[in-house]
């Protein structure tokens, strides 16, 4: 056909995640998730420092998508830690990078994020 299909086809790249404050005291062993999928995580982020998420390729998405930060905890009776979601509309294709505060459970992260347009 020759029409074209107006579904914008976003990708989500993730920059980086700065921790201000852990859940966790000693820090989080912290963890992404985009829609069902985890897309990144890491061993142990403590306050103050800022893990780099550039090495996470471009995710594809359209309409929107569900950004969610957890703490992994490791015992039998204790589930991960939700520390915030976000969700990231395709509407935001072209625009500059984008910040959002996780703030839940007593954490305090900052994730930096960008929405590219499909190329």
């Amino acid at each position: 056909t020759t029409s074209r299909d107006r579904t914008i086809m976003a990708r989500l790249k993730l920059l980086e995640l700065r921790c201000f404050e852990s859940e966790d005291s000693g820090g989080d062993e912290a963890y992404i998730t985009v829609g069902n999928d985890k897309v990144w995580s890491i061993d142990e982020i403590e306050n103050g420092e800022t893990a780099s998420l550039r090495s996470v390729a471009p995710i594809p998405f359209s309409g929107s998508v569900d950004v969610t930060l957890w703490d992994k905890d490791t015992g039998i009776f204790d589930s991960d830690d939700n520390l915030g979601k976000v969700t990231i509309s395709d509407g935001l294709v072209g625009e500059h990078e984008q910040e959002f505060r996780f703030d839940q459970d007593g954490a305090d992260y900052l994730l930096i994020y960008t929405v590219l347009g499909d190329e």
